[in-house]
Parts: structure tokens; sequence; C-alpha cells
């Protein structure tokens, strides 16, 4: 029976057209481009890097997988680096809806002129839909939404400064396009926006990003 396997990374997403076995495995090796804005005033590019992997067994799905990238602060010289690390798990409802879980974990480190600096470890649980869509034999369209509850953690490098945890919870919708160029590998054109909202005893920080990004996948 010809399915929709769906492979789900960062809540960024890796359709694999119809005709793939009951189990296989993917790997994905993908580029993005990022604008991030603080609800504070501050703004970022940056380019990230980062690979996933996939397993689909039936209509379950696994995938995990990270990027990296480092920001440059629009009107500065300072520094912020950006590591980004997801588990997901998910089942295909029908030839088109998918639910998935996951894990997510973020560390975002900043360093000023001054040689200030401080890490914000966030992490927390989430869940979503995606939509696909085959357009024909060759192009697919996909759309996904999630939400996902947040913890954070901020680290200085001053120790006399006491660390300051927060909560919160982000809300991210993205949508692309799948182009099959053979049986086994696929080119994915992708579209991402994200909003987040930190609570911390003292202060609040919202903020939101618009990614770009392009990847190519293979499985086997």
């Amino acid at each position: 029976m010809n399915k929709i396997n769906i492979m789900l990374i960062c809540f960024s997403t890796l359709a694999l057209p119809m005709g793939v076995n009951a189990q296989s495995y993917s790997i994905e090796a993908k580029i993005e481009y990022e604008t991030w804005s603080s609800g504070l005033g501050g703004q970022a590019t940056a380019p990230l890097g980062g690979l996933g992997m996939g397993y689909y067994k039936d209509k379950y799905f696994f995938g995990a997988g990270f990027v990296l990238g480092d920001y440059k602060i629009q009107g500065t010289s300072d520094s912020l680096n950006r590591t980004d690390l997801d588990v997901v798990a998910g089942y295909q409802l029908d030839r088109e809806w998918s639910a998935f879980v996951g894990y997510r974990f973020n560390q975002m480190e900043f360093t000023d002129d001054e040689g200030n600096s401080f890490k914000e470890n966030t992490h927390g649980i989430g869940g979503g839909v995606m939509l696909t869509q085959p357009i024909n034999e060759s192009w697919m369209g996909f759309a996904t939404f999630a939400l996902s509850g947040l913890i954070t953690t901020v680290e200085y490098k001053d120790s006399s400064r006491e660390d300051n945890d927060g909560k919160g919870f982000s809300i991210n919708a993205e949508g692309g396009a799948i182009y099959r160029i053979n049986t086994e590998t696929d080119l994915a054109l992708r579209i991402k926006y994200q909003t987040s909202r930190l609570d911390y005893e003292s202060s609040n920080w919202p903020h939101s990003y618009l990614r770009f990004g392009v990847s190519l996948g293979y499985r086997f």
C-alpha cells in the first residue's frame, strides 16, 4: 500500500513521498538563514547549518536533529551563538494529516565587548499537527503548526550574580514544498515563523524569528 511517511526534525519537516517501504531510515543535511527579533529591541541575523535523521515504521515516525549558528547583532559588535537540539515522535493519522510530540533544547550564549557573557538554556516539550498534500508526481506541499511549553535558566559568567529561571511558551508555523529528485533523494524548501515568550521574576522576554531553509534528504 502506498503511504506518505513523514520526518519532523526541530519541528522542521522532511516529507517522504508515497511508495516508500513500511520500514525505512533517512538522513538530512540543511542550511538555513534566520532573522531574529527581541521584544526588548534587539535584532540579529545568522546562517544556520545542521543534520538530522529519521526512522519510520508503518505509520509511526521518529526524528532527531540539530542546528548551529552565530548571530550578527545589528548595531553592535556583540556575539550570540545558538544551538538547537530536537527529538520528535509522531503518528500518521491518514494520507494527509499527522500528529507529533517532541522535546526541544536551545542554548543561546551572549558575549559583549567588555567580556560580559551569559548562557540561556531553554528546554521543553510540545506537540502539533502536520498537513501534506501531493501536487504532482514530483512535488508535495506541507504545513505544520506546533505549541511548546518552555523552562529556561540563565547562567552568568560572573559567579556573583544569581541564576535567573523563567517559564514560557513558543508557537511556530511552517510551510514549504518537497521535490522528489529520485526514489531515494528529496529536496525541501521551507519557511518558518516562531514567536516565544519567557517570563522571569522581574521581567519578560518576548522574541520571534523568521527562518528560510533548504535541505537535502536521503532515505534507505
